[in-house]
């Protein structure tokens, strides 16, 4: 397992709970999606 295999185990484990914070954040679930794609592709 590389750090490529770390990644993708993190963002499937966290992806959707972060989608539904920003959501709620945000008010807005489209953007939400949108940020947290932006965030994991910074990362």
């Amino acid at each position: 397992m590389g750090p490529r295999d770390d990644f993708d185990e993190f963002f499937l484990a966290n992806h959707a709970a972060l989608v539904r914070t920003m959501t709620v954040i945000i008010g807005d679930a489209a953007l939400a999606e949108d940020v947290v794609q932006e965030a994991f592709q910074r990362a």
